[in-house]
């Protein structure tokens, strides 16, 4: 399993286990257990603007997010550590400190890594557009 396999089972299995999802249809096989190691916390947050709904629709889309933030650029998946995919999933899961558009940054090792929550698209574990945060790296 990819660390962004294991990642989306994660927020898969929180997002149930706080009740924004159903539990599995029987027999259907469950994300397995995985470590609950603390993340860090986060330096600060910048509350942003919520992204819009899609228009006339009343419902989230992945086309209202906003583009990277200036000087940013989306962090291929293959430079994701599991301790930035621990901090994401922390971001993630504390809605009160980081609403929809909201952005934080921390640095890892000398690379600083900014996240952003924002609309997802469906996927395997989650057949809707969906809360996410997504990383991005200073652009070069």
């Amino acid at each position: 399993m990819t660390l962004w396999e294991a990642l989306v089972r994660l927020e898969h299995r929180i997002e149930r286990i706080i009740g924004l999802h159903p539990p599995p249809d029987p027999g259907t096989a469950s994300a397995p257990a995985m470590s609950s190691a603390p993340a860090p916390a986060a330096p600060s947050a910048t509350p942003a603007s919520p992204p819009t709904a899609a228009p006339d629709s009343g419902t989230p889309s992945v086309a209202s997010n906003p583009p990277p933030p200036a000087g940013y650029r989306y962090m291929p998946q293959s430079m994701v550590t599991a301790e930035m995919a621990g901090w994401s999933a922390s971001v993630l899961h504390d809605t009160g400190s980081y609403p929809m558009g909201a952005t934080t940054t921390r640095d890892f090792d000398g690379i600083t890594v900014l996240a952003r929550v924002e609309w997802h698209p469906a996927d395997a574990h989650i057949p809707r557009v969906h809360r996410g945060v997504s990383l991005f790296t200073v652009a070069s």
